[in-house]
């Protein structure tokens, strides 16, 4: 299918958001790295859209980050076509399109992995595997890092690009010190407490995966099992 002049707009955009090199460096130094050496994967999807081929993109993905762990490689999933929207909307349609991705899982919930976000130990989970994912729209007004583009953007990473740099890894508390000291200077509040401090690894990640334009903490999180 041919993509429609929105993907491209929206793609030059997060391109140059992460490469704006303007004084201001975007904080996620690893998207950034992603960015230069050609280790983002883009794709696209209309809201409301059968979600099938993004669910079979995403698997696709998720083997090639697999075989090819030195790379720390992104899906960025375009959500549109762009329109003025508010925060909470933004919010539903990323919860939404993770359910539509869970249903159409063949694999199943992986069975040493949590499927209760009670559990705090819980993540989201796809083709067999716990994958880190985070959504970032144009309503955010304050936490400017979560702004990128005219549309919903939502970024899956395989836990392969964790390799080595985890929260309990000197390297990993570095690699947090550095992009806590980044967000500072981009965003106009703190980092959002549910990303945890530099010294241990988070917990309840699904906090992270669509954070609030201040710094309210969510008691429930959306996603359902067998939801």
């Amino acid at each position: 299918m041919t993509a429609p002049a929105w993907v491209e707009r929206c793609r030059s955009q997060v391109g140059a958001t992460l490469l704006a090199g303007d004084g201001r460096e975007y904080p996620c130094y690893f998207g950034v790295e992603g960015e230069r050496r050609g280790w983002n994967t883009y794709t696209w999807i209309e809201r409301r859209a059968d979600p099938r081929p993004l669910a079979a993109e995403l698997a696709a993905f998720l083997r090639a980050s697999r075989e090819r762990r030195g790379e720390r490689r992104s899906l960025v999933c375009l959500v549109g076509p762009p329109e003025e929207r508010a925060l909470d909307e933004h919010r539903a349609d990323f919860w939404g399109l993770l359910a539509a991705l869970h249903r159409l899982d063949g694999r199943g919930w992986p069975e040493a992995a949590p499927p209760d976000p009670a559990d705090p130990r819980w993540k989201f989970c796809f083709a067999g595997e716990p994958i880190f994912v985070f959504g970032m729209c144009p309503a955010y007004e304050r936490r400017r890092s979560r702004a990128v583009a005219d549309c919903l953007t939502v970024v899956f990473q395989s836990e392969t690009v964790f390799h080595g740099i985890g929260g309990a890894t000197p390297a990993g508390r570095a690699a947090k010190r550095r992009i806590r000291a980044l967000l500072g200077g981009y965003d106009a509040l703190p980092p959002h407490p549910a990303l945890g401090d530099a010294e241990r690894p988070s917990t309840d990640k699904w906090r992270q995966y669509f954070l609030p334009d201040d710094q309210s903490l969510a008691e429930r999180c959306p996603f359902r099992p067998g939801g």
